[in-house]
């Protein structure tokens, strides 16, 4: 793809609005799965992000 046709769509307000759109929805599905993580780690009562950095996760019993 020639940088030519690629300039076709440059100061596309559209375009724009769909970027801005999206780049604003990627930051609020980051931030409801971190609330997610973090609401799920008090619920069970155990360190899930620990979990996710270091691998290990403590045993319960059964």
């Amino acid at each position: 793809m020639a940088a030519d046709e690629t300039d076709a769509f440059w100061g596309s307000s559209v375009l724009d609005a769909v970027h801005e759109a999206l780049a604003q929805l990627i930051l609020a599905l980051v931030a409801g799965h971190l609330a997610g993580v973090v609401f799920e780690s008090w619920r069970h009562r155990e360190n899930l992000i620990g979990a996710m950095i270091t691998g290990r996760k403590h045993r319960t019993g059964a």
